[in-house]
């Protein structure tokens, strides 16, 4: 199997609405999450307003960084997550090819993300059944990375994860950080082979407990209305803690307002939840084996939860009989 590269656009396309329930998608997903994220803090790129021969001509690209393109779509889908779809393939010098999807990101905009692997020129061209989607072209120039935190995508040496500069990386988490990118939006468990450095990971995925966490996520994420929750982190308490001199919050939400509110706390313990006005069943989930407690109907407003050690799920829905906001 050929060699592959972290492409952040396949971060993001972990962005609104779970669709893949194959075993292998759920693991792609997993690993996806896991590489992007051990990384260090997301800076996320600049945005172009004017496609890609305006961001990526004037500006050189750092190996290991990103650049990304808004592309508009002419068509009008109904669902534009199933419905059309773009990708990129980048062709360096030498001639190695990747290949980059894009992702939907509201109305008719799409994006695409690509981060250079190799010094020197790379050609791209975006293929789509959208004609607005459809026959990009350009060039870019990667450079030598000026920023200290880049160290390239992981790859596997012996039994441990290094970067593609040999700094070493040791994992510390995987169901708090695929929970995380969950609440902040993200729709699909799914990869494609443009995201992996290390080839094709599953064989050893396999034996992991990571498949059943993710079944967990799947099963919760399947059972709400996902595709039109939104990330609502300012209703729940931060529970910040401290990372390198900045405040980090450590509780998250994810909401369709009056109708379903998800809490995702990393370390438990209590906080509070402001909820529209009317009734609402409240449910706790264990997202290590998906037990459910049921914890009682409660009215709108700033309510208080109490949590257990560690990281937990909090589902507050709607009851049939409380009333909708207006």
């Amino acid at each position: 199997m050929g060699m592959y590269t972290v492409s952040s656009c396949s971060l993001f396309q972990f962005a609104r609405g779970l669709r893949r329930t194959t075993v292998e998608g759920l693991l792609l997903g997993w690993f996806l999450l896991v590489q992007v994220t051990i990384a260090g803090t997301y800076y996320p790129p600049p945005e172009s307003k004017g496609g890609w021969r305006t961001l990526v001509t004037k500006n050189a690209v750092p190996t290991a960084d990103q650049k990304s393109a808004v592309l508009n779509a002419v068509g009008s889908y109904a669902n534009p997550f199933q419905d059309v779809h773009v990708t990129a393939t980048f062709t360096h010098a030498t001639g190695k090819p990747i290949r980059v999807d894009g992702f939907h990101d509201g109305g008719s905009v799409w994006k695409i993300r690509f981060m250079p692997t190799d010094l020197g020129k790379w050609t791209y061209v975006t293929s789509s059944p959208d004609a607005g989607l459809n026959g990009e072209t350009g060039t870019l120039d990667c450079v030598a990375p000026t920023k200290p935190y880049l160290h390239g995508p992981l790859k596997v040496q012996g039994y441990h994860f290094v970067h593609a500069d040999g700094t070493p990386r040791f994992l510390i988490s995987t169901r708090p950080t695929f929970w995380t990118a969950a609440t902040a939006g993200a729709y699909s468990m799914w990869g494609s082979l443009s995201v992996y450095e290390t080839g094709d990971p599953l064989a050893k995925m396999k034996v992991s407990a990571t498949p059943a966490y993710l079944r967990v996520l799947h099963d919760v994420m399947a059972d709400l209305p996902y595709r039109k929750m939104e990330p609502q982190n300012e209703i729940v308490t931060p529970a910040d803690v401290t990372l390198d001199g900045e405040a980090r919050r450590t509780n998250f939400a994810l909401a369709q307002p009056g109708e379903v509110y998800l809490i995702y706390s990393l370390h438990g313990g209590t906080g509070a939840v402001t909820l529209a006005p009317g009734q609402y069943s409240a449910v706790r989930i264990d997202p290590r084996d998906g037990t459910r407690t049921e914890l009682g109907e409660v009215a709108g407003g700033t309510i208080g939860f109490s949590l257990p050690q560690g990281d937990w799920v909090l589902v507050y829905r709607r009851t049939a009989g409380g009333d909708r906001i207006t």
